[in-house]
C-alpha cells in the first residue's frame, strides 16, 4: 500500500513538473511573439528564400536562353558540337575555355589568373546586344546579376593574390571585396567593395574637400568628378558616375530625415520602420545595379536595362521591387548580424 502510494506520488511530481516546464516554454513563446523577435526571425528567413529562389531562377533562365536560341539556329558552317546537355545543346568549336579550364585544375594556379583575364576580354570583345535585347525579364536580371558576379570574383582574384602576397611581409592590407548579393546601400557599396580606393577618396579627397569648403555636397560631387576622370573620360563612366552621386545623396538625405545613426539603424529602429527603409532601399538598389550595368557592359547595355525596368508593365515592376525588398532585408539582416558579432569581439 505504501508502495503503490509513493509511486503515484512520484507519478503526480512528474506530470506536475512536464506541465509546468510546458507553461514555461508557451510563455517564453508568447513573450518573443510580443516582442517581435520570433516574428522577425521567421521574416528574415522568407525574405531570405525568396531572395535567393528569385536569384537561382534568374541565372537558370540567363543560361538556358541559348537553347532557346539553338533551337532556331541554322548552323550552316558546321561551327558548334554537342555540349552539356544540362548547360547549353551546342558549343562553339572554336571555345578553348573549357580545355583551359581543365589545364588549369591539372596544372598550375597561374593560368587560372590567366584564363580570367582571356574571358574578361573575350566578353568585351563578342558582347552583341541584339542578343541581350531578346531576352526575357528573368533572364536579362539573371544576365545582369551574373555580370556583377563576374566582376566581384575578377576582383577576389585579383586582389586576393596581391593581398597575400603582401601578408607574408607582415603588410596591413585593405579586406577583400565583400558580396555584392548581400550589399543593397549605395556608401555600402563603395565602402566594403574596394576598400582601399574608398579610404584613398575619404583621406584625400573627401575630407580635405569639407574642411575647405564645409559643403559635403561639394565634396561628394569633387569626389565623383574624381572617379570619372580615374576609370576614363567616357560617356558611360559619366552616367554611372552622375548615378552614383545622386543614390549617394538620396541615400544620406533619407538617413537624415530618420534622424538614426547609420550604424545603430537595425539596432535602435522598429520592424515597421525598418521595412520602410527596407523598400526604399530596393528601390535605390534598382538604380544602383543598373547604374553599375553601364560601367560593367557600357552605354548599350545600361540603356537596356533602364528602358526595361522603368518601361515595363506594372505587375512585372511590382515582382522586381517585392525581390529587390527581400535582398534589403537580408542584407539588412547580414549588415545586423556583422555587427554584433563585431560588437561581440570587442567586448572579448
Amino acid at each position: 500500500m505504501w508502495c503503490r502510494t509513493a509511486f503515484h506520488a512520484e507519478c503526480s511530481r512528474e506530470v506536475y513538473q512536464g506541465f509546468k516546464h510546458n507553461l514555461k516554454f508557451f510563455q517564453s513563446m508568447h513573450r518573443k511573439l510580443i516582442n517581435g523577435s520570433l516574428t522577425t526571425k521567421f521574416e528574415i528567413s522568407v525574405y531570405f528564400c525568396l531572395w535567393i529562389t528569385a536569384i537561382i531562377y534568374s541565372i537558370y533562365r540567363f543560361s538556358s536562353s541559348s537553347y532557346f536560341f539553338f533551337q532556331k539556329y541554322n548552323d550552316l558552317y558546321g561551327d558548334f558540337e554537342k555540349g552539356i546537355t544540362f548547360l547549353s545543346p551546342k558549343r562553339d568549336k572554336a571555345d578553348f575555355e573549357w580545355e583551359t579550364i581543365l589545364y588549369f585544375l591539372k596544372n598550375i594556379y597561374p593560368w587560372g589568373i590567366l584564363h580570367v583575364f582571356i574571358t574578361e576580354i573575350s566578353i568585351k570583345c563578342n558582347f552583341s546586344s541584339k542578343l541581350v535585347e531578346k531576352l526575357d525579364n528573368w533572364s536579362l536580371y539573371g544576365f545582369g546579376y551574373a555580370m556583377g558576379q563576374h566582376f566581384h570574383i575578377k576582383y577576389i582574384v585579383i586582389y586576393g593574390l596581391s593581398t597575400s602576397l603582401a601578408s607574408f611581409e607582415n603588410v596591413i592590407v585593405p579586406h577583400l571585396p565583400r558580396c555584392i548579393g548581400r550589399i543593397h546601400l549605395y556608401s555600402d557599396m563603395w565602402k566594403y567593395f574596394d576598400a582601399g580606393l574608398y579610404k584613398f577618396l575619404v583621406r584625400h579627397i573627401y575630407i580635405p574637400v569639407v574642411k575647405l569648403t564645409s559643403h559635403k555636397l561639394l565634396a561628394s560631387m569633387t569626389t565623383f568628378a574624381f572617379v570619372y576622370i580615374w576609370h576614363g573620360t567616357a560617356l558611360y563612366i559619366l552616367i554611372w558616375c552622375i548615378l552614383n552621386y545622386i543614390g549617394i545623396v538620396i541615400e544620406q538625405t533619407c538617413s537624415s530625415l530618420f534622424s538614426v545613426n547609420k550604424p545603430d539603424m537595425n539596432k535602435s529602429c522598429s520592424d515597421l520602420s525598418r521595412r520602410t527603409k527596407c523598400f526604399f532601399g530596393a528601390l535605390l538598389l534598382a538604380v544602383s545595379a543598373i547604374s553599375n550595368f553601364y560601367f560593367f557592359g557600357g552605354k548599350q547595355i545600361g540603356d537596356l536595362f533602364f528602358q526595361r525596368v522603368f518601361t515595363d508593365s506594372l505587375f512585372n515592376t511590382v515582382i522586381l521591387v517585392i525581390i529587390l525588398y527581400c535582398g534589403a532585408q537580408v542584407s539588412t539582416e547580414l549588415r545586423s548580424m556583422h555587427a554584433r558579432k563585431c560588437d561581440n569581439n570587442s567586448i572579448k
